[in-house]
Formats: structure tokens, C-alpha cells, sequence
């Protein structure tokens, strides 16, 4: 829900990692990364993008675009991703994972005038587990969106008392100025969050979550806190949470690239620490 602050996970390496990235041409542009950490976390990957944007006759662009990217690593993990905005409103994906677990993901998401219908599907043959979610938003005011949500899995490799599964979450968000709040609620879970914009370089979001133990009856949260900042030098993000997790992350630009330094600790009794730096180039 406070996605922008949360930018810093994806960063928490340890060791070094190098991206490369190289146009060619106007829609086609290759990345290769260089992961050099511990020896299990040495890795290699390759990702092609392909990005198309309709024209009119007259040559305006008419909201119309497809994206492809292709991924491909030295574990043997091949990905493949389609996205295509039909229009301003539309838009349509698919996803399709070779590894250890072959991953097949097609959604779809429209905006009306007041109102906002996504869905998304999940199908797994191989082991059985499918699922399929569904959620509706409605603009009561300027300010107020209220939806649900809904999620059916069928398990036909299981039991047949666990074959079905079907978990419905009611949403609501309120925006203002310059912060947002959302709620989510559920059978035996809850979900809070709040976002505010505290300045044009700066911003902050919270984020409580409260999940029902059925095996006692008690109530297990977490909770945590993001902030990013953009200063002269550079951007600092990074986050906190109940685990006892720090991580803090500075993007710093260089003249060909961007440097990111990254560090992490986790646990309380017994902390552990991790460096990173990476540089990304293109």
C-alpha cells in the first residue's frame, strides 16, 4: 500500500551486483546483472524489453501499448512477460515462469469513471492449486472508495473437505491532499495503512496488519514504518518493522549511472548484518 517507500527491499543484497543496461533501437533494450555476493548467491541474469506504442493515423498515440520482457539466469529460471494496454483504461497480462515451479499468472484491470474492476488468475495443474480473484472499487466521493474482494482456490490434489476455498476482504480508501488511508478487512484478518506526502522530497507510510491464530484464538500483528527522502546528493529509502528488520538504502546518481548502497539488520537477541552496493549503468 506504500509502494514507493517500499522501493528499498528489492536492493537488501549482500556482496556486489552491476546492471548494464543497452538500447538498441528505439523499442528494444537488453539488461544483464551481475550478482557477486556468498557463492550461493553468485548469479547471472538476462532480461530483453520490448516496448510498442500505437499511433493514429495522424500520429498521436491513442493509449494503446505492448510491453514484453523476457528474463532468462544461470539457475535455469526462465520468465516470460506480456502487458498490453488496450487502451488508457484496459489493460491485459500474462506471465509465464520455467523453474523449479512452473508459474503461469493472467490478469486484467479496467478503469471506469468512478469505478475500478481487476481480476486475476492462477491456474497450477501440475500440483493442483488453482486460484482465481476478483475486486470491484467504487468512488463514493471525490475522497471515498469502497470495494471487496474476493478469492476462490480449488485444491484437487487435496482432501476433498479442502478441495474449495473461498476468502472475501471489504476495502475502503480515503485520500486527501497529500496522504492516503486504506483499510482492509476479512475473515480473521485486518489491514491498515497510511501514506502522506510531507514534502515535494519527502514521504513517509505505516502499515498494521492483525491476523487471527484459529489454534488459540489470539491475535498476531506486525507492523512497520517506510520513509524515502530525496536530497541533493542523492535518495535515502528504507524501512522498519517489528521483527526487529532495519534497512536503509542511498541511491546516489554518478555520471554514468547510478550507485546503490544498501544495508540491512535483522533480529533483536541476535542481529545479523548485511552490506550491498550495486551500480547500474544505462
Amino acid at each position: 500500500m506504500h509502494a514507493r517507500e517500499k522501493q528499498a527491499a528489492p536492493f537488501m543484497n549482500s556482496g556486489f551486483k552491476f546492471t548494464l543496461a543497452m538500447p538498441l533501437g528505439e523499442n528494444f533494450q537488453h539488461v544483464h546483472t551481475f550478482n557477486l555476493g556468498t557463492l550461493e548467491e553468485q548469479r547471472y541474469s538476462m532480461q530483453a524489453f520490448f516496448v510498442e506504442e500505437f499511433k493514429k493515423d495522424n500520429g498521436e498515440k491513442n493509449g494503446s501499448m505492448l510491453v514484453l520482457t523476457g528474463d532468462l539466469d544461470t539457475e535455469g529460471n526462465l520468465q516470460g512477460t506480456l502487458k498490453f494496454n488496450a487502451s488508457k483504461n484496459t489493460k491485459i497480462g500474462a506471465q509465464a515462469g520455467l523453474a523449479n515451479q512452473n508459474i503461469y499468472v493472467y490478469d486484467f484491470e479496467h478503469k471506469g469513471a468512478d469505478y475500478n474492476v481487476a481480476g486475476r488468475m492462477v491456474p497450477d495443474l501440475l500440483n493442483g492449486n488453482n486460484q482465481v480473484t476478483m475486486s470491484y472499487m467504487q468512488s463514493i466521493t471525490e475522497k471515498l472508495s469502497l470495494g471487496t474482494e474476493a478469492t476462490y482456490e480449488l485444491f484437487s490434489k487435496s482432501p476433498p473437505e479442502t478441495w474449495r476455498d473461498l476468502s472475501v476482504s471489504w476495502l475502503g480508501m480515503y485520500k486527501g491532499s497529500d496522504w492516503k488511508f486504506s483499510a482492509r478487512a476479512g475473515a480473521g484478518m485486518g489491514q491498515l495503512a497510511y501514506s502522506r506526502r510531507i514534502s515535494p522530497k519527502a514521504a513517509m507510510s505505516t502499515e498494521a496488519s492483525f491476523v487471527l491464530d484459529p489454534r488459540d484464538g489470539g491475535v498476531r500483528s506486525s507492523w512497520n514504518i517506510a520513509y524515502a527522502f530525496d536530497f541533493r546528493f542523492g535518495k535515502v529509502k528504507g524501512q522498519i518493522d517489528t521483527t526487529g528488520a532495519v534497512h536503509g538504502v542511498l541511491e546516489k546518481p554518478v555520471g554514468f549511472g547510478t550507485l546503490v548502497l544498501s544495508a540491512t539488520t535483522q533480529g533483536v537477541s541476535n542481529p545479523t548484518q548485511k552490506f550491498g552496493a550495486a551500480l547500474i549503468i544505462g
